[in-house]
């Protein structure tokens, strides 16, 4: 073989046919079930979250205490457009037929891919984003409600401090689910270059 047909040879786009189909199929298949559970195990998280929240949005209401109402609406609000975007912009594609050529099928996992690794980037926007203004005012006024011990010399600070503690936490438990989304993004992203490459 000569240099130049040899460079031609190596330059030539990859031969998608060589791709093993089944494989595909299987992880194919996989995602999908993985999209499915993911999406059913939320919704009824959720689901329960918000049966929570209404009966605690009810109870402070018949008491009066409307921030407490107006946290828990809020949070209720956060978690329907949670779960809105999940099933919206996260729900299975659906899959070409099983006689669908080669590429439509190469095509088509690599759209999965794609969509799934997007969603997971975007975690911080759409999945936590909708939920702090409930979490804040829930805060806010537990905070200005907790007792504090007798004899505490500066009770605004006390309650600044505890406030900050609050806040700090919820900042750590969404900085955690940020980096274990965008963990799982990077995983998608290999395998989407993966089948570039192949």
């Amino acid at each position: 073989m000569t240099d130049e047909l040899q460079q031609l040879w190596q330059s030539a786009p990859p031969d998608k046919e060589k791709i093993d189909m089944e494989a595909l199929k299987r992880r194919g298949s996989k995602l999908r079930t993985t999209v499915r559970a993911r999406n059913a195990l939320e919704s009824a998280a959720a689901a329960v979250a918000l049966w929570l929240l209404g009966a605690q949005a009810y109870a402070a209401l018949g008491a009066g205490d409307v921030p407490s109402a107006l946290g828990a609406a809020l949070l209720m609000a956060g978690l329907l457009v949670v779960v809105g975007v999940l099933w919206k912009q996260g729900s299975n594609l659906r899959a070409p037929g099983l006689d669908a050529p080669t590429s439509e099928q190469i095509a088509f996992h690599r759209r999965a891919l794609t969509r799934q690794r997007d969603l997971l980037r975007a975690v911080p926007r759409w999945y936590l984003g909708p939920l702090v203004p409930g979490l804040v005012v829930l805060l806010v006024v537990g905070t200005l409600r907790f007792p504090l011990g007798e004899g505490i010399s500066y009770p605004t600070l006390a309650r600044a401090l505890l406030l900050a503690g609050h806040l700090a936490l919820v900042a750590l438990v969404f900085a955690g689910i940020t980096w274990l989304n965008a963990r799982a993004a990077r995983k998608l992203d290999a395998e989407i270059a993966a089948l570039d490459a192949a």
